[in-house]
């Protein structure tokens, strides 16, 4: 890092540190009320490929990564794009 910056690295690294700790609980209340619904489609599968837990877990996790992954770039890529105005494609 060029001399001068640390400063400026410190306090962002510092705020993010910070902001995580504050909404560390409730990722967790999140994560509690939506584990159901995992084991749910996590039942689904099973059954529906005929598979064993460990399995439908594997691909109910690499699925909700995947694509929530997907999603939420691409709503964040079209929120930034609204918000500064500038459009995500070109226009010819």
């Amino acid at each position: 890092m060029a001399p001068g910056e640390w400063k400026g690295f410190l306090a962002v690294y510092s705020g993010f540190y910070i902001f995580n700790n504050i909404i560390r609980p409730a990722r967790l209340a999140v994560s509690v009320a939506i584990s159901p619904k995992f084991d749910d489609v996590v039942a689904n599968i099973q059954k529906r490929f005929n598979v064993n837990r460990a399995t439908a877990i594997t691909i109910t996790v690499v699925i909700a990564n995947v694509f929530g992954t997907i999603f939420f770039m691409s709503m964040g890529i079209l929120l930034a794009s609204t918000l500064a105005g500038v459009p995500i494609f070109v226009p010819k």
